[in-house]
């Protein structure tokens, strides 16, 4: 682990260097994930998921269409 990153609006980014062969790169990530979130949740660390909401304007109707 290299350490934190940066911090942002929603969160914190902790880099990692991993060393794995070409065809491993992937099932390592996510066993790497994987392994980061248990840690999380053992220590009562929750992951923040950004909410997003999108407000239309109320449509006017045309009095003289009908």
């Amino acid at each position: 682990m290299l350490g934190v990153d940066k911090f942002t609006d929603y969160g914190v980014v902790i880099k990692f260097m991993l060393k794995t062969l070409p065809d491993k790169m992937f099932p390592i990530r996510r066993q790497m994930l994987r392994r980061v979130k248990n840690k999380f949740d053992d220590v009562g660390i929750e992951i923040s998921v950004p909410h997003r909401m999108l407000l239309q304007p109320k449509q006017e109707t045309d009095p003289g269409r009908a």
